[in-house]
């Protein structure tokens, strides 16, 4: 049994996708498809992705000009030419990790707050050594504790710690 396809005009996907320079998602809402349903009917229709817009970006780390599809420049502030230097530009020299030093976190910060398993106590100097009081903040998962390291470097929106130290 063949799958049904949605009645949808499939040039009016290419010329959306082509000449109105639209992402996949936008295209979808206009015409009422999923994103795969609209990358399908582009190959469908001989159109890949690289006959999209691509724009001219500067690499945050190098400085060298590359090219990238605008699509995905929308979305992000900075730029990296390759993998090497967007993990150059994350990358801590002074962080040493060190398991007994996050453990004896931990035990200082139940003293004050009932830490569940899945939450990460966080030195906000960056030295794991330091577990005064007022050094140290508590965040949900690693997924806020990541994200508030990236704010950190970029401006962008930072979740805040469920502790904090300063407020004890």
């Amino acid at each position: 049994m063949a799958k049904r396809r949605k009645a949808v005009d499939t040039q009016r996907v290419v010329v959306l996708f082509t000449q109105q320079h639209l992402t996949l998602k936008e295209i979808g809402r206009i015409v009422g498809l999923s994103d795969n349903g609209v990358r399908g009917r582009l190959l469908a229709a001989g159109v890949h992705r690289e006959d999209g817009t691509w724009v001219d970006r500067e690499c945050a780390w190098c400085g060298d000009k590359f090219k990238q599809m605008r699509c995905i420049a929308r979305k992000t502030l900075r730029a990296y030419c390759c993998a090497d230097h967007y993990y150059a530009s994350r990358h801590n020299p002074g962080y040493v990790r060190s398991q007994y030093r996050m453990r004896l976190a931990r035990a200082v910060v139940a003293q004050h707050f009932k830490l569940l398993p899945e939450y990460v106590v966080h030195h906000e100097d960056g030295d794991n050594h330091h577990n005064d009081l007022d050094n140290l903040r508590v965040f949900a998962s690693q997924a806020d504790h990541l994200k508030y390291h990236h704010a950190k470097r970029t401006g962008e929106y930072a979740p805040l710690p469920l502790w904090s130290g300063l407020a004890s």
